[in-house]
């Protein structure tokens, strides 16, 4: 059975202000509110009214006139299309910009969090191992007098006390963070946990990249170069015509009226062609490289879940031997140079750095499993488990 070393409620923390996290999930919430907003914003239907008049100064002459005109491409419809979609597209290219910052943000504001969590372990337990190295100081002091220790096996003990000392003055400097109840849990579990397959983590990872999702959107802007349409002017128009110069009162007229450019850009093609294959070199790279961390990552938390495992082996070991030595304190060996009070109190030394160590170790795997959290993209912990 193995050791049941885990984090207790004296590590809780209480709730408090915002941190990255929230922050971040808040400012995703006010994108997607631009983003809705600017879907809802449909383009120009290049429509207008126009109204035109005339009166000649010198005569009766007058022409007057009222007309509904349907802008194809400049200042119309196709115009108005475009320079929507280079909105929409702007605003998903910063929304994803910051995304991604913020998401590396976040991550290192994790990691300083566990920091300082570690900071927390370390201040309780090296206090414990001053306490029990005073009271083993204490011990060998008199063992010593009795001639039952040697002057250099004291002085291991006097140094190694002088050490734990600085290090408690240290940790005591040192900032801390206590853990949030949701961490503590998979903090205290975390070497159970059976992480999905590397390929459905690499699905997941590639599915929700935003640096890919960047790389995409840059090869739709390619389209956005300038092209032969956005110098095309085409209208139909309909009006009613007051013309003094008319047999008739009044007219009505359909028509149709084209500017069309007559010199042909021959190299856009090309360019938006060479831009596209570009962003997809560079997408075909981000997929590389991420396959390649997801896997990576993944192996290390296995490897981290291992060596947590044979802490809390050890850890277990010493409580055998600290079994042992409980019954041998029941035998009178009064006399011996190593007497089980000797062990007990080392072995207790020893379980503390266990325990340490193995607390430490519980935080590093949670940082591993934040790691590919973040690499993956995924809004919860248990996304990532089978």
């Amino acid at each position: 059975m193995l050791a049941n070393i885990k984090f207790d409620q004296s590590y809780q923390q209480t709730p408090k202000r915002q941190g990255v996290a929230q922050l971040a999930s808040q400012n995703n919430a006010s994108n997607l509110k631009i983003k809705e907003l600017l879907d809802d914003d449909a383009p120009f239907t290049g429509l207008y009214l126009r109204v035109e008049g005339k009166k000649s100064l010198d005569s009766d002459y007058f022409d007057k006139r009222v007309g509904i005109d349907f802008e194809i491409f400049e200042n119309g419809y196709y115009e108005s299309y475009r320079e929507n979609l280079k909105k929409r597209q702007e605003s998903q290219l910063e929304n994803l910009q910051q995304q991604n910052n913020i998401q590396l943000k976040a991550l290192d504001a994790t990691f300083h969090r566990l920091n300082l969590m570690k900071n927390l372990v370390n201040r309780k337990l090296q206090r414990k191992q001053t306490a029990l190295l005073y009271a083993l100081k204490e011990n060998n002091k008199r063992q010593l007098e009795q001639a039952l220790i040697t002057k250099s096996q004291f002085s291991e003990i006097e140094l190694a006390l002088k050490q734990s000392i600085l290090l408690e003055q240290y940790t005591q400097k040192a900032a801390i963070e206590k853990i949030p109840e949701d961490w503590l849990i998979w903090l205290n579990n975390i070497e159970n946990l059976e992480l999905k397959a590397s390929s459905k983590l690499i699905e997941m990872a590639l599915e929700r990249s935003v640096d890919a999702k960047i790389q995409d959107l840059m090869i739709a802007r390619s389209d956005n170069h300038p092209g032969y349409l956005d110098n095309l002017k085409v209208k139909v128009f309909y009006e009613q015509r007051d013309d003094s110069r008319l047999n008739v009162d009044k007219e009505s007229v359909i028509g149709l009226q084209a500017r069309i450019p007559i010199d042909f850009n021959t190299s856009r093609d090309e360019l938006v062609t060479l831009k596209k294959n570009s962003y997809r070199l560079q997408k075909r790279v981000i997929t590389e490289r991420l396959m390649q961390k997801v896997d990576s990552l993944k192996n290390q938390f296995f490897y981290h879940q291992s060596k947590l495992q044979h802490l809390l082996n050890q850890h277990q070991a010493l409580e055998v031997q600290r079994l042992e030595a409980v019954q041998q304190l029941q035998v009178d060996l009064t006399g011996l140079r190593y007497t089980p009070e000797n062990t007990l109190n080392r072995l207790a030394l020893e379980k503390v750095k266990s325990q340490q160590a193995i607390l430490l170790a519980r935080l590093d795997n949670l940082a591993l499993l934040k790691h590919i959290q973040s690499t993956v993209g995924s809004s919860q912990l248990d996304q990532l488990l089978q």
